[in-house]
């Protein structure tokens, strides 16, 4: 076992230290133990298998020491994506794993966490929506379903656009409501900017209900 025990390392750091055990003993088995103190644990396991290393160490969540280990649901889906290893992991249960050991351990993730934060699948920009209504993969490396996410969301706020507002109203059962009035948009965007933050469906409901007619 290679340990960067304090994540002092960074990938081309990794990369030489872990190929140049490789070079020198061939028939090891080498592991890789990544911390995660610079932020870079995901990113050492990742190149210290392309060094060589036949393993690497994870945990779900990333818990560990300090800024914690190399987590597990980031690991697997960058394995994964590479295409250039194999896994046989399931990784439409990483959600559910993930929630399992938060609940169990009492620490959860972050809603920005990789792979499985809460709002991963969320967005807001009006470029980001109406491409996704055309072509998911025009803004997601991998989809709610592979990783065993809820489905993704639209979320409304100061970055909005009638894309948004569009599926906004069909999904709250406004007839399938396909023109948004100009003034709605614009009145979605003051209230975000207002309040510092998205706004939920019952806020939009009210602006729209409060300015029907205009």
């Amino acid at each position: 076992r290679l340990a960067d025990t304090v994540g002092a390392f960074n990938p081309v750091q990794t990369f030489d230290l872990v190929s140049q055990v490789r070079n020198r003993v061939r028939s090891l088995a080498l592991d890789y133990h990544a911390h995660n103190d610079l932020g870079m644990a995901t990113a050492n396991s990742l190149t210290a298998l392309y060094a060589g290393a036949n393993s690497v160490n994870v945990t779900v969540n990333g818990i560990g020491e300090r800024a914690g280990n190399a987590a597990l649901e980031e690991v697997v889906m960058a394995v994964v994506r590479s295409g250039v290893f194999g896994c046989r992991v399931d990784t439409r249960t990483l959600s559910e794993l993930s929630q399992a050991v938060a609940r169990a351990s009492g620490r959860m993730p972050g809603p920005a966490k990789p792979v499985v934060g809460s709002e991963v699948f969320h967005h807001e920009s009006g470029i980001h929506v109406r491409a996704l209504q055309q072509e998911p993969d025009s803004y997601e490396l991998f989809h709610p379903e592979e990783v065993g996410a809820p489905a993704r969301r639209y979320v409304i706020g100061k970055h909005s656009g009638y894309a948004s507002l569009r599926a906004f109203f069909s999904r709250e059962g406004h007839g399938g409501k396909r023109d948004v009035p100009p003034w709605m948009l614009s009145m979605v965007k003051r209230e975000s900017v207002r309040l510092k933050r998205s706004l939920t469906s019952s806020e939009v409901e009210l602006l729209y209900k409060s300015s029907e007619g205009k």
